[in-house]
């Protein structure tokens, strides 16, 4: 229905649902609150995701995520629409996660009981995957990370401003020190 030669907001929204990550975040740098909420129904769970797996507590997490999307807000003028907006949203994300980890946080910390040596419930397999991973140096867990959400390592390179060269050999690394740290769990 269109009223007084304006389309509907119904259209307006169903246009957004339909629109471009990258046409979006124009939107958002032209100041429309729908754009930005479009974008928050579509990255908020991946992101969360992503968060809770780098900060480990989901109260961190969340904390994680507010402050991503506040930084999306703040430096939307700041958007390349030449990029794509995948590897820029987690790259803000993973900077916040980092800026949620807390001192007091200590997961190195944490032994497993001898009990849970030889896991067969997924949950706790899991559980000392998650631990496995926080034991890593926090640059080789954020690129391991990343690729397990699905970059290739010349986008977490570029993202990390780094060389692709770079990020193959600290997710090389990083998987060698989660193995090692695995062996003996899984008979």
């Amino acid at each position: 229905m269109v009223a007084y030669g304006r389309p509907s907001l119904r259209h307006g929204v169903a246009a957004l649902t339909e629109a471009s990550d990258n046409h979006l975040m124009t939107l958002v740098q032209q100041g429309n609150r729908q754009a930005f909420d479009e974008l928050y129904r579509r990255w908020s769970k991946p992101l969360f995701s992503f968060l809770l797996k780098r900060t480990g507590r989901r109260t961190y997490a969340e904390e994680a995520l507010q402050e991503t999307f506040l930084r999306v807000h703040r430096f939307a003028s700041k958007y390349d629409p030449e990029r794509p907006f995948r590897s820029w949203v987690f790259r803000i994300a993973a900077n916040a996660g980092r800026d949620a980890w807390f001192p007091e946080r200590n997961l190195l910390t944490l032994e497993v009981p001898e009990a849970m040596h030889n896991p067969v419930d997924p949950i706790i397999a899991r559980d000392l995957l998650v631990k496995g991973l926080f034991r890593l140096r926090p640059e080789d867990r954020n690129v391991l990370l990343l690729e397990l959400e699905g970059f290739t390592p010349t986008e977490i390179a570029h993202m990390r401003s780094q060389k692709p060269v770079t990020v193959r050999s600290r997710l090389a690394r990083a998987r060698t020190r989660l193995r090692t740290q695995l062996e003996g769990v899984y008979v």
